[in-house]
């Protein structure tokens, strides 16, 4: 069940990042895309193996730091300012503004993937 949940996360995420950010919609490119993604927000300390540039590094280690302690993994403001960040990193990497909706969804997506996964019931 926790598995599912997850998958279930990864695919929301992969989808509301994805569109976005106009991934190319060929099934092979989004399983790269996936497989990326959950490199970053799923193992801790493990960074993507093609990095673009220092903000995205830079992106990537905000979401990671918030799986550093059990501490930040319960710290709801901790992670919503790195999500902030993640998400600010991302716009200058692929050099575009997320409006309001796509910011709100990208947000959802990834509060409920980092941490424990308790903080999403508390949004």
């Amino acid at each position: 069940a926790s598995q599912e949940a997850i998958d279930q996360r990864m695919g929301d995420l992969t989808r509301v990042l994805g569109d976005a950010v106009h991934m190319n919609p060929d099934d092979a490119a989004r399983q790269r895309f996936t497989d990326e993604l959950a490199k970053i927000v799923c193992a801790p300390g493990t960074a993507p193996v093609h990095t673009t540039s220092e903000g995205f590094q830079a992106s990537v280690a905000t979401l990671v730091r918030i799986n550093d302690t059990a501490e930040n993994r319960h710290d709801l403001n901790l992670i919503r300012q790195n999500i902030e960040l993640f998400l600010d990193n991302v716009q200058k990497v692929v050099n575009m503004q997320f409006d309001t909706g796509q910011r709100r969804m990208l947000t959802r997506a990834l509060v409920r993937l980092v941490g424990d996964g308790s903080v999403a019931d508390r949004e």
